[in-house]
């Protein structure tokens, strides 16, 4: 029996992948990761194909091994179960395992499986019914959607269906959760607050933002010496060019005239053979947000559209606000500091069960 990384390197050279330092990372922890993990990696990273191979070298591992597969969808789910197909009917220690018409695409089994009741691969969207099954592994691929997020009602069910899995795993079970975030209180935040064992590889290893409210000035210190610098985002994104729109100083860079944009300043690109700088250009003109390229790409936790209340801008206080009436008139204080004005909105969200009555 061999490890994952040699099983996974017969496959890529049977495949001829050039395999990056990045993947060498995700396949080695796949192997040893703990019990309750989530692997983190920036859109086009090619999770989803690695885990078809390491799916495949669970079952050349142990033949009753029993894998519930979740995605956003059921025909999303069935993409990876097509994928470990494949590589068990075509990797050379897996040829045989995989017999001809049993099961489909959504269940299957292995040779030698003596469990005809769960299947080796059970393959469903995270949204269905899997009440009753039974598996040595939940994975969760891309399951974080936002259209499984959008609503209160649609969070919670998410976070039912995915509880669901507790009683689904035999005792020992594991649990992996894959993908990449796409709100404030992501629910792979949430398995790394449990004590979750986690792998996070941003697009780029070092960052540096030039907010547009600073971006007056033409000169910057930097932490480090940036190998792309992008303005802007979606129509008027650009991807800068080294002296010519910018140069390099001994502490930071310098601008040809003043941004007066956001800047992100980058170092340390995962895999530049295939992120070139066009392909880069072409990401951050699709991405309509920062917010969608920071969450797709630099793997923070934040929604990918514009949001009306950004709890990033939320300041924190350790007073209460104090009203008192002095001399004929009534006044507000948080801490020693009085309150002049204030903005206070009613929204009236009633009709939903379990929903606020109304807000203020």
């Amino acid at each position: 029996m061999v490890d994952f990384v040699t099983f996974f390197l017969m496959w890529a050279q049977r495949m001829n992948w050039e395999v990056p330092p990045c993947h060498w990372r995700a396949v080695y922890w796949l192997e040893h990761r703990g019990d309750l993990a989530v692997l983190r990696c920036f859109r086009g990273f090619g999770k989803s194909t690695i885990l078809g191979v390491y799916n495949a070298w669970r079952f050349y591992r142990d033949r009753q091994y029993r894998i519930l597969h979740q995605s956003e969808s059921d025909s999303t789910a069935r993409k990876t179960s097509r994928d470990t197909q494949n590589v068990l009917r075509n990797h050379p220690l897996t040829k045989g395992m995989l017999p001809d018409g049993i099961g489909t695409i959504d269940q299957w089994w292995v040779n030698g499986a003596k469990d005809m009741r769960n299947a080796s691969m059970f393959a469903k969207g995270i949204l269905s019914n899997v009440t009753g099954a039974r598996a040595n592994e939940c994975q969760n691929d891309d399951v974080e959607v936002p259209g499984n997020i959008q609503t209160p009602e649609a969070r919670e069910k998410l976070r039912y269906r995915l509880s669901e899995q507790t009683h689904i795993l035999i005792p020992g079970g594991r649990k992996l959760f894959i993908g990449t975030p796409h709100t404030h209180d992501s629910l792979y935040d949430e398995m790394e607050e449990l004590g979750a064992d986690c792998l996070t590889i941003p697009l780029f290893r070092k960052e540096y933002r030039i907010e547009e409210k600073s971006a007056t000035t033409t000169r910057y210190t930097l932490p480090f010496v940036p190998e792309y610098v992008f303005t802007s985002i979606h129509k008027g994104a650009r991807l800068l060019r080294r002296d010519f729109d910018y140069t390099l100083t001994d502490d930071g860079i310098e601008f040809a005239e003043a941004p007066e944009t956001v800047v992100d300043c980058y170092a340390g690109c995962e895999w530049p053979e295939r992120f070139d700088s066009k392909e880069l250009e072409t990401r951050r003109k699709d991405c309509r947000t920062v917010n969608e390229w920071d969450s797709q790409y630099q793997l923070h936790s934040k929604p990918v559209g514009d949001v009306r209340l950004d709890p990033e801008r939320i300041r924190e206080y350790t007073v209460q606000p104090v009203v008192r009436q002095a001399n004929g008139e009534c006044v507000m204080y948080l801490g020693n500091v009085r309150i002049v004005g204030a903005v206070a909105y009613w929204d009236v969200a009633t009709g939903k069960p379990k929903a606020d009555a109304s807000a203020l």
